[in-house]
């Protein structure tokens, strides 16, 4: 299991989202999916005039986190987020960005 919870700095804070869309970038819709984010509000996302690059996949990890948080269980979120990006083959992403 990879630790995503560096020195108490969480990976689903803001700063570290940013971090991750940024090296998602445009493929970001696969991650979206994987993540259970609803298809309407991928569409959403994907038509606003800055979702090509990284900024659409801050939108959608941002989205994705709102939803998550309401239910209040950060261990499950963060393991849900590392399940998605081992399914679209990005899980060296999770280390990447804990480590910054």
């Amino acid at each position: 299991m990879v630790a995503i919870v560096v020195a108490g700095a969480d990976i689903l804070d803001n700063r570290r989202l940013l971090l991750l869309a940024k090296k998602v970038g445009g493929d970001w819709e696969p991650l979206g999916t994987a993540l259970g984010v609803p298809d309407d509000e991928i569409k959403e996302i994907k038509e606003s005039a800055d979702a090509s690059g990284y900024q659409g996949a801050f939108k959608m990890l941002w989205a994705w986190r709102q939803s998550q948080t309401a239910a209040g269980d950060d261990e499950a979120t963060r393991q849900a987020l590392r399940t998605a990006l081992q399914q679209v083959d990005k899980a060296q992403l999770v280390e990447q960005i804990a480590a910054e």
